[in-house]
């Protein structure tokens, strides 16, 4: 018990040091980021880092400690760090060059899961990481699902994360690259389009943390023109779409009123669901059935 009582006073003090220096740099919640870091650079879960079975960290466990500390301590956001984010109920990889999947786009997987059933054609337009088209997957693993994007980096790292979490579906994924619907054949469709794209106009960079203006990829956060932007995709939907196929994008609520004119202008059924902040954040479009298919219904 004395070993185990000074082993614990070790470990408290040495995260209580590394709270101390993130805190300084202006980390956000830094006595649970440093039990993070800490738990990533020994390969432990969080509940063992005060267990009488935890081993006390060896040199190499320190150094390591040391170096993710050092890191985030210069405001490299803590998914890079780590290599992985968790997204609904999965843990998908991320590094430099792909967009980290935030807590708030869970909600596209949630909207389409209650809104879609069946064996779908599925469309995740900007993918990123491809964390909502294979979360959403995972759920329906009936479905055919193309990961779209213009960044070779992100899709490189979708392509890790299909074949990790994944890997007994790959017949049912297609991964290409391009500029939204120039990615795909001109005459495919889908039942379902996913789109989270970058949506932050340049003059608000200065309201960004330094982990995302610093160290995410700008090209997957700004656009100078988001409002045209978005009028190319929902527009372009109307080609990929299938009858009654649905459209899920997130949006800034900086351009919720503009966005939602222009779906209303192309379906039958548009409108935005608020964020778990209250904020309007996704639109929900659908595509009309034609009328020979509505006077059969």
């Amino acid at each position: 018990m004395e070993a185990f009582q000074l082993k614990r006073g070790r470990i408290v003090r040495l995260l209580g040091l590394a709270a101390r220096l993130l805190g300084r740099n202006g980390v956000d919640s830094p006595g649970r980021e440093a039990e993070g870091l800490y738990c990533a650079a020994l390969s432990l879960p969080r509940h063992a880092i005060y267990s009488d079975r935890a081993e006390a960290p060896g040199r190499s466990d320190l150094q390591r400690f040391r170096a993710f500390l050092r890191r985030r301590a210069k405001r490299e956001p803590f998914a890079y760090i780590t290599g992985t984010r968790e997204f609904y109920k999965h843990r998908f990889r991320v590094r430099p060059g792909v967009l980290i999947p935030r807590p708030e786009t869970e909600e596209l997987v949630e909207i389409a899961l209650s809104e879609t059933s069946g064996s779908l054609q599925v469309l995740d337009l900007c993918a990123g990481s491809g964390a909502i088209g294979i979360s959403y997957l995972l759920e329906r693993p009936d479905c055919r699902l193309v990961l779209a994007d213009l960044s070779r980096d992100a899709l490189t790292i979708a392509e890790e994360n299909c074949a990790e979490l994944a890997p007994t579906l790959k017949e049912r994924i297609q991964i290409v690259g391009g500029d939204l619907y120039g990615a795909l054949d001109a005459r495919q469709t889908f039942d379902l389009i996913f789109c989270n794209p970058p949506y932050i106009h340049p003059d608000e960079a200065g309201s960004l943390e330094p982990e995302v203006l610093h160290h995410e990829p700008a090209e997957a956060l700004f656009h100078a023109d988001p409002p045209g932007l978005y009028r190319r995709i929902v527009k372009g939907a109307t080609n990929h779409l299938k009858e009654d196929g649905l459209l899920l994008v997130e949006l800034s609520p900086r351009w919720d009123s503009t966005v939602l004119a222009l779906a209303r202008d192309c379906f039958a059924r548009a409108e935005l669901r608020r964020d778990r902040g209250g904020q309007p954040r996704i639109l929900i479009a659908r595509r009309p059935l034609q009328r020979s298919e509505t006077q059969r219904t």
